[in-house]
């Protein structure tokens, strides 16, 4: 749709899809023993750190388009250089795994993972300020953030995720929790590309070289790569001015995922931070409490139902 526009074969497809999704659940309902267990999904404490953990891999695996073109492609790396310094980003996550878990039981889960969310927000505003000649460290630098965030939350919400279900459900929700990042990660991908394949096409049609022919512009606006290859078949001034739209368009189209990026961290660190805390602290039915099977007395010992109560001299 980005693309080739709204048409009705598309809609025709996502039409589809809600169907065939609206009659699965339908079915999961009335299953004795359901793939998805539907029951899970009434309590916060189970959907809220569900929906968080596929958001936080919304955005760490939808930029991850945006972050190889850009090294390859902006700033002419290789392959080999770009995976050099895409190091960092790996390696800086168990430090929040590590930070994750040393705070959790100090603060708690909940406000460890609005932390973690936070934190990866900051790293998406650093991202939402680059330009076509910011360098590698910049683009590195936000990225670090972002991992360090991302590990913090991926270390506590599944625990909060299996906590929250029933221990003979524990595998249904496990599975659960590694489908929901999997599905954000899709997510991501699926729809910062499509808004960023919008903007660079919208962008490229405007500031592109007059010159171009019809079949050039729209080889340069169809990809960041067919740009650089249009370019490399063109006289000199014009190849020139081609790659510097094509990169200034492509670096509008990572700042505007940036930003989607850093909005949805930051509604997921405020719904963590509310209806989680909220479904914690509500009360609910009282655990039973063995001790109150027994009855004390004032300095006169226990006893217990059955028990004759024994006699005390006056």
């Amino acid at each position: 749709m980005a693309e080739h526009g709204f048409g009705w074969i598309p809609l025709m497809c996502c039409a589809a899809g809600l169907a065939v999704g609206a009659a699965f659940l339908r079915r999961q309902h009335g299953a004795a023993n359901p793939v998805i267990d539907m029951m899970l999904f009434r309590t916060r404490r189970f959907n809220v750190p569900l929906l968080i953990d596929a958001l936080a891999t919304f955005g760490l695996v939808g930029f991850s388009l945006f972050n190889w073109q850009f090294m390859q492609l902006v700033l002419g790396m290789g392959p080999l250089e770009s995976a050099v310094w895409s190091l960092p980003t790996f390696l800086v996550m168990p430090l929040g795994i590590a930070l994750a878990t040393a705070l959790a039981p100090r603060i708690g889960k909940h406000n460890v993972i609005a932390a973690g969310l936070l934190v990866a927000t900051v790293g998406y505003v650093m991202l939402a300020l680059l330009q076509a000649d910011s360098g590698v460290v910049h683009l590195v630098s936000g990225m670090t953030v972002v991992a360090i965030g991302i590990g913090a939350v991926s270390a506590v919400v599944t625990e909060v995720i299996l906590s929250a279900a029933p221990p003979e459900r524990a595998g249904a929700a496990s599975a659960m929790a590694e489908t929901s990042a999997e599905f954000g990660g899709a997510l991501g991908i699926a729809l910062l590309g499509s808004i960023g394949t919008a903007v660079y096409r919208s962008e490229l049609a405007v500031s592109a070289p007059d010159d171009l022919t019809s079949k050039e512009l729209e080889a340069a606006r169809s990809t960041l790569g067919g740009a650089v290859e249009t370019a490399a078949a063109l006289p000199r001034g014009t190849a020139e001015s081609l790659r510097n739209a094509a990169f200034d368009a492509f670096a509008r189209e990572a700042r505007i995922a940036s930003v989607v990026s850093a909005v949805l961290m930051t509604g997921a660190a405020v719904l963590i931070a509310t209806l989680l805390r909220t479904a914690r602290t509500r009360p609910g039915p009282e655990a039973p409490n063995p001790q109150r099977s027994t009855m004390t007395g004032t300095g006169r010992g226990t006893c217990t139902p059955g028990q004759p109560r024994p006699e005390h001299g006056g």
